[in-house]
C-alpha cells in the first residue's frame, strides 16, 4: 500500500484533490487510480475496512485510500479506481467471481 501507517500521512487524498483540480484545469478527463482493497464492498452495506476481521494495522492507510475514492467519485472526471486483490498462495483454480466495488471471489475447483 506504500506510505505509513499511523493515520498522519494524508497524501494520497490531499494527493488526489490536487490532481482532479489540476486535471480539470487542464481539461483532462480520464484518470486510472491504483488503491487499497480496504475501500470495497464487504456487502451491500459495509466496507472491507470495516469488517471485523480486517487487519488494525490497514485501517488508516484504508481510511486514506477511501478519502482519495471518494474524490475521485465527487469529480466530474471519467475515472477507475483499480483495487488490486491479495495474493494468494496457491495454484490456479481457474475460477473467480468478479464484480465491480467488491472483491474477487475464488471459486475452487474440485
Amino acid at each position: 500500500m506504500g506510505g505509513p501507517f499511523t493515520g498522519t500521512d494524508l497524501t494520497r487524498s490531499l494527493g488526489m484533490k490536487n490532481i482532479i483540480a489540476q486535471m480539470q484545469k487542464a481539461m483532462v478527463k480520464r484518470i486510472i487510480a491504483v488503491g487499497g482493497m480496504g475501500v470495497l464492498n464487504a456487502d451491500d452495506n459495509t466496507y472491507l475496512m470495516d469488517t471485523e476481521d480486517f487487519p488494525a494495522e490497514y485501517e488508516a492507510v484504508s481510511k486514506e485510500h477511501f478519502k482519495a475514492f471518494e474524490a475521485l467519485k465527487t469529480s466530474t472526471l471519467d475515472w477507475t479506481f483499480v483495487c488490486p486483490p491479495d495474493i494468494i498462495d496457491a495454484g490456479p483454480t481457474g475460477s473467480f467471481v468478479t464484480a465491480a466495488n467488491y472483491p474477487p471471489t475464488l471459486i475452487i475447483l474440485k
